[in-house]
């Protein structure tokens, strides 16, 4: 409602300026309606989910091996120390970071606990549970149909990120 509402009144404030093109502002007017309306669409692109790592190519491997998520680019500095990984998640990306004290970055595997979980749909769980099993995946809880509609099963990779892969049991 709200945005149908935004769309409503960038189209009679674009009406109004047409009707007035005639005016030295309007051309200035005109681009700032068309910017406001191509907001509508564009203020979130897609998020880019964050992992600190003590080892970002130890997890690069795994991730890419055991839960066959696709590599990305790596960078390193010239002493060849990774300071950037990225994973290939369906349409989406994971970033690898280091751990960093001064933000207060630690991976998992440094403290002992995980304190959130990544969510990928595949489309076959119980295949995906398997090969990351067969993979030396420390698996949480195996394939389970959900109460709120998903097949899953949790794993955690090697820096102790809790994963959960699923599918919609309606599909």
């Amino acid at each position: 409602d709200r945005r149908l509402a935004t769309e409503n009144r960038l189209r009679a404030r674009l009406a109004r300026l047409i009707g007035t093109a005639e005016t030295a502002s309007a051309p200035t007017e005109i681009i700032n309606v068309l910017e406001d309306m191509n907001m509508l669409d564009n203020t979130i692109n897609r998020p880019i989910a964050t992992l600190v790592c003590a080892d970002i190519p130890g997890a690069v491997s795994f991730l890419t091996n055991v839960f066959g998520l696709g590599p990305g680019d790596t960078t390193a500095m010239p002493d060849g120390t990774v300071v950037h990984g990225e994973i290939e998640v369906g349409s989406g990306t994971v970033w690898l970071h280091p751990e960093a004290a001064d933000y207060a970055l630690v991976a998992p595997s440094t403290h002992g606990h995980a304190t959130a979980s990544m969510v990928v749909l595949v489309d076959d769980v119980d295949a995906h549970h398997a090969h990351a099993a067969s993979q030396g995946a420390e698996i949480r809880y195996a394939p389970t149909d959900q109460p709120y509609g998903y097949r899953e099963y949790s794993a955690l990779d090697s820096e102790g990120h809790l994963w959960s892969f699923m599918k919609p049991l309606a599909d």
